[in-house]
């Protein structure tokens, strides 16, 4: 196989026997973690595609053996504890020095947030980001963007290692407008 789609129905044990699996499209999360066992990714380094990774169903402690991944979009849910987990297993993939890495799409659904700590989360990724939904409450947009969280003079931007290009906030609640920070992401398409 060089591409697969695994229905839901199908036995979490078998990924790891297709070695040399290439493309894998899972299926969209219901949003319910599962009764059984999360998906294994051990044994998939041949890996290129990945899509529709979610925290619910998946190990995130398997991420980092992916270093052939070029694509990953994932979908992680839950409080604040369980989306900084799996996360840290995102950025020990993306941060290795043998990771292929070069698209992440990044949907973040936030159950209780400490808002300022958002930006800690997906910063380390900012220049393989394409994709990003943030679902929860959020604190000024510009500190999403910053380098040093503390840094919001003038809602300064650094565009030049920001490559998103499409943008979705839901339930943000923010207060000031988004747009002097917004329209400095050259690369941006797409917004909702």
């Amino acid at each position: 196989f060089n591409r697969i789609s695994i229905p839901s129905w199908l036995s979490r044990n078998i990924l790891g026997k297709l070695g040399h699996l290439r493309h894998l499209y899972l299926p969209l999360s219901d949003g319910i973690s599962p009764k059984t066992r999360k998906l294994r990714f051990d044994g998939l380094g041949k890996l290129e595609t990945l899509e529709n990774f979610s925290n619910l169903w998946c190990e995130a402690k398997d991420l980092p053996q992916l270093i052939n991944l070029q694509k990953l979009t994932l979908v992680v849910v839950g409080v604040y504890d369980d989306v900084k987990e799996t996360m840290k297993n995102l950025s020990a993939l993306a941060l290795s020095s043998s990771s292929n890495l070069g698209y992440l799409g990044l949907s973040l659904v936030f159950y209780n947030l400490p808002g300022e700590n958002v930006r800690e989360l997906f910063w380390d990724y900012k220049s393989i980001l394409q994709k990003l939904s943030i679902s929860g409450r959020l604190p000024e947009l510009a500190q999403l963007f910053e380098n040093q969280p503390r840094n919001i003079m003038n809602n300064h931007v650094e565009e030049s290692s920001i490559r998103i290009t499409s943008l979705k906030l839901e339930l943000s609640f923010l207060i000031d407008d988004p747009m002097p920070v917004l329209e400095k992401i050259p690369t941006l398409r797409d917004l909702e």
